[in-house]
């Protein structure tokens, strides 16, 4: 995709060749061919820097939601040298990020970002897309790729303190005071409760 200095570069190089045809210099006609090659150089290293290129993707396979998390992100190696790389993370339930990467050549380059989970789910996938000027900047070509992973997105949790509960053997310190169940009470049975006096069981209604 060609910028308004790229479209600037080849109005003033039809200019110069315009001229150059009716006054028919020598020197014009070597600035106008610099110019172009300057203009090729431009496109040809914008081709090659967004070629297919190898990203891998190092996370957490499990995170809260709200929590933030190291992601690790692998670029190249590439046969031959990248310039001006952009690397737009789109990582699904998460905010996106973007990573410069100025020259890439045949050793990998890695980069560390810290994340933030937005949105509870299982997320599969999750590409990458690759961005670059190439030398000059003039022009502009953007390439996506696809980097597979999978990222689970728990629901944010907090973890409590031990909670005594009261008629269990051994939550409390001391025991738990109970009153004497004597006096008026309602006709009927229940079922038997953890401190009810062993005197009060109704045996006919527990053999049933």
């Amino acid at each position: 995709m060609p910028t308004p200095e790229a479209a600037g570069l080849a109005a003033l190089i039809a200019l110069l060749l315009f001229i150059a045809v009716n006054l028919q210099a020598g020197w014009v006609y070597a600035v106008a061919a610099l110019l172009i090659g300057f203009g090729v150089a431009g496109w040809l290293s914008t081709l090659a820097a967004t070629r297919p290129l190898a990203v891998r993707r190092t996370m957490p396979a499990e995170v809260a939601e709200g929590e933030r998390f190291a992601v690790t992100v692998t670029v190249g190696p590439a046969r031959w040298p990248r310039f001006f790389l952009q690397i737009r993370e789109a990582l699904p339930g998460c905010d996106p990020v973007e990573i410069t990467v100025p020259v890439l050549g045949r050793r990998a380059l890695t980069f560390t970002y810290a994340a933030r989970a937005r949105r509870r789910g299982v997320y599969r996938g999750g590409g990458v897309r690759v961005r670059s000027g190439g030398l000059t900047g003039m022009f502009w070509l953007e390439r996506a790729l696809d980097v597979p992973g999978i990222l689970t997105v728990l629901p944010r949790y907090t973890l409590l303190h031990r909670v005594a509960l009261p008629g269990r053997p051994g939550e409390e310190p001391t025991a738990l005071f109970r009153p004497a169940r004597t006096g008026v009470e309602v006709a009927g049975v229940r079922d038997f409760r953890d401190g009810d006096d062993a005197s009060r069981i109704h045996w006919r209604s527990t053999a049933r």
